[in-house]
């Protein structure tokens, strides 16, 4: 179930794959919490054009990024005409869509250069940062991280579940762009329910051999944070900062 096919880690040994995980992840929350704050000019060049950098730097490919985007162009597209017709502003709605576009991008950083385990762990270091009544949070750490790959298994089941379809004979591959989506909605909730299947079976995994009480020490250890992870903490906190003496 947890196997390569459907994670897309990419193994590799460019600067993204050795930031610590607990930094990636922090630096999602970080990039989710610049776009929610007061719209700067500065500030939004700033955290997309670092997350562009990020993309550069993970030596992963830019076409795999762009693929990976265009999987939701149909989505873009129905989503851009009803903010249109519910009046919001030209300017507002590609400020969204490029939020909602980079967002993505950053969880693909994630998703192709750190494995499923690393992450849960990474999310693991974060929460024991801030864990100062010492609770057991390891529940927790595995539920937030299945949250995360339910972005990444969700697609994966979609396209193995529509593509049995044509197994079956259903040439579901043949048919239009407007009928494809009219399969996919009828089929949602049974792609939903093998996406939870899948989830809970990574939890019950993870529960078991992962992050158990005996392993804890050795996931809050494993890793030692290093001088690149010390300036992408900086980067942020740069940013963060900007935020609150110019612009808030």
């Amino acid at each position: 179930m947890l196997s390569k096919e459907y994670s897309n880690y990419c193994e590799g040994d460019s600067i993204i794959h050795r930031l610590h995980p607990s930094i990636k992840i922090y630096g999602l929350f970080c990039f989710v919490l610049l776009c929610l704050l007061k719209y700067n000019n500065y500030l939004f060049i700033a955290n997309i054009a670092f997350v562009f950098v990020l993309i550069l730097c993970s030596d992963i490919g830019l076409n795999r990024y762009i693929k990976s985007v265009w999987r939701g162009k149909y989505f873009f597209i129905i989503l851009y005409l009803i903010l249109y017709k519910m009046g919001m502003s030209i300017f507002n709605i590609n400020l969204l869509f490029f939020k909602i576009v980079f967002f993505l991008l950053y969880l693909d950083i994630i998703k192709y250069t750190t494995t499923r385990l690393d992450v849960s762990k990474g999310i693991a270091n974060l929460l024991d940062i801030f864990n100062f009544i010492n609770y057991n949070i390891r529940k927790l750490v595995i539920q937030i991280s299945n949250m995360f790959y339910f972005f990444i298994l969700f697609p994966f089941e979609k396209r193995k579940y529509l593509d049995s379809l044509d197994v079956k004979g259903g040439l579901y591959s043949q048919t239009s762009i407007l009928t494809k989506k009219k399969v996919f909605f009828q089929n949602f909730k049974e792609i939903f329910k093998l996406t939870r299947k899948g989830l809970k079976e990574r939890k019950e995994l993870l529960l078991k051999h992962h992050y158990n009480k005996k392993r804890r020490i050795y996931y809050k250890y494993l890793y030692k944070y290093k001088l690149s992870d010390i300036l992408f903490v900086i980067i942020y906190l740069v940013m963060i900062t900007f935020y609150i003496l110019k612009v808030r």
